[in-house]
């Protein structure tokens, strides 16, 4: 038996991001059958979560007088209960959702400062509570539109990420996924990548039509001259859709960066990414 006057672990506070790369050197090879290029693209729209805010509180196990395996599994029950109590605020982060917890988040930390940077303002003098005022306006209105446009990169972005699978075109995909880690810092650039992203969706489309069913007949044969038939139809329809999700995402994610250098506290992450390079 074992006897534990006091058990002290400090509670767990995690920010858990997962996504999958819509393209990876090991998929260079693969034959993709069409009901597993329907899953791969679904489980890109699905398992698209981004800073979800998980809290793992800490066991009560003091005065507890038990066997080894008693308490291990006291701990066990413990930590299973609190893990599945994190599965809302994980799908409150899916990105197909709109990332939801995040938009409250911010929402609510506007309404907050709307109203406690006045009042911490007038306590010091009538001229300080007039620019807390100010800020506290521009704090709400800027992270409105920052979780909003977030919420619409978001949800377009895991889209243009699902969808573009279908191409089955492993160069595409390489390329666009080269594209993506370029973030824009600000809307101008957002709109400028946004742009770029809707010329490449229609001429990559449009040169794909003759391109690949030759690339695939000179590698493969006859085989790969059906694979890049389909590479090629199919091609004219979702290369230019994607591109425009991607410059709606794009956008959306340079009007947030902008928001939030300008009207509120940016995260660390934010931050990062607005000092992220933009050229392709």
């Amino acid at each position: 038996f074992i006897c534990i006057d006091e058990f002290s672990v400090t509670p767990l506070q995690i920010l858990l991001s997962f996504n999958k790369k819509s393209y990876s050197d090991d998929d260079s090879d693969k034959e993709e059958p069409l009901i597993g290029m329907i899953t791969k693209a679904i489980g890109m729209v699905l398992i698209d979560i981004e800073e979800a805010p998980l809290q793992i509180k800490t066991p009560l196990l003091g005065n507890t007088f038990d066997r080894y395996g008693g308490i291990v599994d006291k701990l066990k029950k413990h930590y299973t209960s609190e893990l599945k109590r994190q599965i809302l605020p994980m799908i409150g982060s899916i990105g197909i959702l709109g990332s939801p917890v995040q938009l409250f988040h911010r929402i609510s930390n506007g309404v907050q400062d709307f109203f406690d940077k006045p009042t911490q303002g007038f306590l010091q003098s009538d001229l300080a509570g007039f620019q807390g005022i100010l800020a506290g306006a521009g704090s709400l209105i800027g992270n409105t539109v920052a979780g909003t446009f977030n919420s619409v990169n978001k949800v377009t972005g895991s889209l243009a990420n699902g969808f573009s699978q279908l191409s089955l075109d492993e160069d595409y995909l390489r390329q666009r996924q080269k594209t993506r880690t370029q973030k824009p810092k600000d809307a101008i650039n957002g709109i400028g990548q946004g742009v770029t992203s809707i010329v490449k969706g229609f001429s990559r489309g449009l040169t794909g039509l003759i391109t690949k069913p030759i690339e695939g007949a000179s590698k493969k044969g006859f085989k790969g001259f059906i694979k890049g038939s389909y590479q090629g139809i199919s091609g004219l329809v979702i290369k230019p859709v994607t591109g425009v999700l991607d410059a709606t995402s794009q956008t959306a994610e340079g009007i947030k960066n902008t928001a939030c250098l300008l009207y509120t506290s940016p995260s660390p992450r934010d931050r990062q990414k607005s000092r992220m390079p933009s050229s392709a």
